[in-house]
């Protein structure tokens, strides 16, 4: 057997390291355990995070037992007489989407009371209010991954991402979409993909070198049945202070064909340096629609589909009516969807906006392929989080650091998952010597999110 310098055998140093490997994950259940354990329910937290749910103490009860539970028994738990069971406790989390441990907090934690940010769907861009819980809590989940990314960089000392509020909303549309073309280099990247899907993954891929967080999920964190509504939003911009890691959110749930736009409309937000809730729907050409967001839509078209680059590819037709094959061939000789086509089409007068929405309703009636339940975390994780914040947070979670138990959390899965995340693709091929067995995503006994209050941020970082 080969021997390091000092005489110790390698594979003794090896087993060395997987025995430290052993050690980190009993510690790391020893905590979950501590953290399981019956621990008395707050009633000043529980109060507030129904009132938060926008529940009625008989709500609650029906959704807990409604055999043996009932709105008197909340209210003597808001009393503080009794309490809830530890099963009870993990569901109270569900109802109220938010993570377990804050039902022992001895006071309401307030850090996301006020999100910061406001409602491009309204017409004076006035503060976000209302809001269904899972929305909140997507926003909520981005939030905590946006501060642990900034606060990482800021200990790197990395520059802010010189995408955010680079350019004015009162720029003409053009102005911006070309100086996003350029900055992203997003012809290039057009003549390297081979369709519409890969264009999109090649941007994203690009946003992630430029330090733009861009997640892609159809569902509260890692929770797929707290799925999100696409007639709700379709996206959001999330810009911290210091403009370190700036977020674009893409709902999932939203037609395929018609996240590529969601992109860039989030992008022209994120570019003129604004925060905020969008449902920009690809099939309305409405005159009252905010100011905002008809710009964003604007830079969006522009930025996808130049008019010149368009007009090419569109060719001579002169009829009116929206064609399916020849949106076909369009949207394949630029890598953008038919349905981006069209949208196109009817911008520059190519088209009816009625006709192309007859379309966007068509799309819309057609059922989604039904998909597997479960599945590998590899794939799933790279396709919610991107890669680059995949391999971040999985290498930061394995490390024994300060910030692993909180990198952990945010991804929201166990040690070994984390472990493997943290490997490049190839290298997890590479220790398979057969195909993996297709797996349920790691369950979750609390909600992935960080607590943003002083005693999170690691002193030993400094």
């Amino acid at each position: 057997m080969p021997r390091d310098q000092d005489g110790s055998r390698a594979g003794h140093r090896r087993g060395q390291r997987n025995s430290i490997s052993t050690r980190t994950r009993a510690i790391l259940v020893d905590m979950a355990r501590a953290a399981s354990a019956r621990r008395r329910v707050s009633p000043a937290v529980l109060e507030w995070a129904r009132a938060r749910a926008m529940l009625s103490r008989a709500d609650v009860a029906k959704q807990l037992n409604r055999k043996t539970i009932d709105a008197s028994t909340i209210e003597g738990w808001e009393r503080g007489d009794g309490g809830p069971s530890e099963a009870q406790q993990r569901r109270l989390a569900e109802i109220f989407r938010i993570p377990e441990r804050w039902l022992h907090y001895d006071e309401p934690p307030r850090v996301f009371d006020d999100l910061g940010i406001v409602d491009f769907r309204t017409s004076n861009q006035r503060p976000l209010a209302v809001l269904s819980q899972n929305l909140r809590g997507a926003i909520e989940h981005a939030l905590a991954i946006q501060t642990w990314v900034a606060e990482y960089r800021s200990h790197e000392r990395d520059s802010p991402v010189t995408l955010v509020g680079a350019m004015s909303e009162r720029a003409p549309a053009q102005v911006v979409a070309d100086y996003l073309r350029a900055a992203l280099e997003l012809e290039t990247l057009r003549e390297s993909a081979s369709d519409a899907d890969e264009f999109f993954k090649a941007i994203r891929a690009k946003l992630e070198t430029m330090g733009v967080l861009v997640l892609r999920m159809g569902q509260v964190s890692n929770k797929t049945r707290w799925s999100l509504d696409p007639e709700e939003f379709k996206g959001f911009t999330l810009i911290d202070e210091e403009q370190l890691a700036p977020v674009i959110f893409i709902n999932r749930k939203d037609l395929d064909a018609a996240q590529l736009f969601t992109l860039g409309h989030e992008l022209a937000h994120l570019v003129t340096g604004g925060s905020g809730v969008s449902n920009e729907d690809i099939a309305d050409f409405d005159e009252d629609k905010p100011d905002i967001e008809r710009f964003c839509d604007e830079v969006a078209e522009a930025l996808l589909l130049p008019t010149d680059t368009f007009e090419r590819a569109w060719g001579s037709q002169t009829r009116r009516e929206l064609d399916s094959s020849h949106l076909q061939q369009v949207g394949t000789a630029l890598k953008v969807t038919p349905l981006l086509a069209g949208r196109r089409a009817a911008s520059l007068h190519r088209a009816q906006p009625h006709d192309f929405g007859r379309f966007v309703a068509s799309l819309r009636r057609q059922p989604k392929p039904p998909k597997k339940s479960g599945g590998s975390p590899y794939n799933s994780y790279p396709s919610w989080y991107g890669s680059g914040l995949t391999q971040l947070l999985a290498s930061a979670a394995t490390t024994g650091t300060p910030s692993a138990s909180d990198a952990l959390e945010l991804l929201g899965v166990q040690f070994d998952t984390a472990l493997r995340l943290a490997q490049p693709k190839r290298a997890r091929a590479r220790q398979q010597e057969e195909p993996e067995p297709e797996q349920k995503l790691p369950r979750m006994d609390a909600f992935p999110l960080i607590a943003l209050d002083d005693s999170w941020r690691s002193k030993g970082r400094q």
